[in-house]
């Protein structure tokens, strides 16, 4: 019974050792894991706006750090604790290749990281005055359209790389339709840069984040329209003419009552030799605005040359 006992005892002590040990190794062990998305952060940019430079595009971003660390810790690390830069001091205008410096936690071994060179592109920073063009968005109602009467900005000034502040040929100051009422008002409106296709232009900085539109609600009407045309006649060329019969005007009610038509400064196509299209300006009254539907019409012209022959 005593021999038993012993035994027992043995057996367990030797259990427990072996438990012992392999939690020990298993806790020290080392295990890899990977933080992804690790944001770059960029070092000394501002030297380069000291050199009129500004930082245009980099191929990444973010990146992914493989480390090993103990598994008793492993679940104390955040992706957050890593740490990763570019030094961008003394970069050139144009194309350059940066090396990325990476820092963790202290018990936490860099394996390795997803990219160890980025290209970042420089370019020459720039400022450029650009004109605040106001336009009309959910416009909706048919019988009814905003008529801008005042807007406090005419231009603002772009800041940033030139390939970007020379792609921007306005600044569009939307104003939203459904704000405007019959009684005038200002209205705040935001600036978006855009490019000719109206596309906006992202990467550059504005003096002066929106503008102050004031705006108010008048009635549409569309009228008959006439546009005289002189110089149609030539001894070599036969000259054909097409324009739009009707304006779509906008004003007051009260005004708008006693306007059946609308005339045109006279179009002279003495001095047209080919196809082509001349802006119709119109005469309006007083208190009385083109709607945005025609605020561009446009004279046809046709040329065809007359052949002759001699017998």
């Amino acid at each position: 019974m005593l021999k038993s006992n012993k035994l027992n005892l043995i057996i367990a002590l030797i259990v427990a050792i072996v438990l012992w040990a392999y939690v020990l190794v298993d806790v020290n062990q080392s295990s890899t894991e990977t933080a992804k998305g690790v944001p770059i952060t960029l070092l000394n940019e501002q030297t380069l706006a000291e050199d009129d430079l500004v930082i245009l595009s980099m191929d990444y971003s973010k990146v992914n750090i493989n480390y090993s660390c103990q598994r008793q810790t492993l679940g104390k690390i955040k992706d957050s604790d890593f740490i990763v830069t570019a030094d961008v001091e003394g970069l050139k205008s144009g194309e350059n290749k940066v090396k990325l410096s990476v820092s963790g936690p202290d018990d936490v071994s860099i394996e390795n990281i997803s990219v160890q060179k980025i290209t970042i592109m420089v370019d020459e920073l720039i400022s450029a005055e650009k004109p605040i063009n106001p336009t009309l968005e959910n416009q909706t109602d048919d019988e009814n359209e905003p008529s801008i009467v005042q807007i406090s900005d005419e231009t603002v000034t772009v800041k940033g790389a030139k390939s970007l502040v020379e792609k921007i040929t306005s600044v569009r100051a939307a104003l939203d339709a459904g704000k405007v009422s019959d009684e005038m008002k200002s209205l705040t409106v935001p600036l978006v840069p855009v490019d000719e296709n109206g596309e906006e232009v992202e990467g550059v900085k504005l003096s002066k984040s929106n503008v102050s539109i004031t705006a108010v609600m008048l009635k549409k009407k569309t009228v008959s329209l006439d546009v005289p045309i002189s110089g149609v006649e030539h001894n070599t060329f036969e000259r054909s003419f097409s324009v739009p019969k009707t304006i779509t005007i906008k004003g007051r009610e009260e005004v708008l009552s006693s306007i059946e038509s609308i005339s045109c400064k006279e179009i002279d196509l003495s001095d047209v030799y080919e196809d082509t299209k001349i802006k119709i300006k119109p005469i309006l009254p007083s208190g009385v605005t083109a709607a945005s539907e025609s605020q561009n019409l446009y004279a046809k012209i046709s040329v065809k040359g007359v052949e002759t022959k001699t017998f």
